[in-house]
């Protein structure tokens, strides 16, 4: 594969074949990493990011209604965004946001006060909750969560150090926990129906 999709500007690997090693940095980071039929043929593993892509309904994004606590919201991204507020008026202002991307910049731009005090604790359980109400209300993304098997996934963001596989990774993480969740389910009903 000759095509660059990754530099480090530490080492300047890429991810053309060549005798350069990604650093230290790189590998721990996702920098420089073949994609995974040229690493391993057995582990594969989807990459997401924008809506409209083969697997942008993975991303929070995606138009898909959910009801949490008998509240509508048009996306995760609303669901997600919204609870950073400290006050139910901020966070209905965040939820009737015309699209993601805007509910995304109104959630960003909550000042100290107006955020929830325990957001950095509650944040990953925030964000799989609505994952998992994104999912199991939808019987389309549903099924297109199951069908990706075991693949690992990861959200390609290029700046997202938490939720992103530049950084910690997290959203592909609890996408995972919700998928294992809901094949779990499904698995128990088909045993209950036998």
């Amino acid at each position: 594969m000759n095509a660059t999709k990754k530099n480090c500007d530490t080492c300047k690997y890429t991810q053309r074949r060549s005798t350069a090693q990604p650093c230290k940095y790189c590998i721990e980071h996702g920098y420089g990493m073949f994609p995974s039929y040229e690493r391993d043929p057995k582990i594969v593993e989807i990459l997401f990011y924008s809506r409209g892509t083969e697997y942008g309904w993975l991303s929070n994004f995606e138009r898909s209604k959910q009801t949490v606590d008998g509240i509508d919201y048009p996306t995760n991204e609303h669901y997600y965004q919204s609870h950073k507020a400290s006050e139910m008026g901020t966070m209905y202002w965040i939820i009737s946001a015309p699209n993601p991307f805007l509910a995304m910049k109104a959630g960003r731009s909550l000042r100290r006060k107006e955020l929830n005090p325990y957001w950095n604790s509650i944040k990953r359980r925030i964000m799989k909750r609505g994952l998992r109400d994104k999912f199991t209300q939808n019987d389309n993304l549903k099924q297109k969560l199951l069908d990706t098997g075991d693949a690992i996934l990861h959200e390609d963001s290029p700046t997202d150090m938490f939720w992103g596989i530049k950084g910690k990774d997290w959203l592909g993480k609890l996408l995972m926990e919700v998928r294992k969740e809901i094949r779990e389910r499904v698995n128990k009903l088909k045993k209950r129906k036998r």
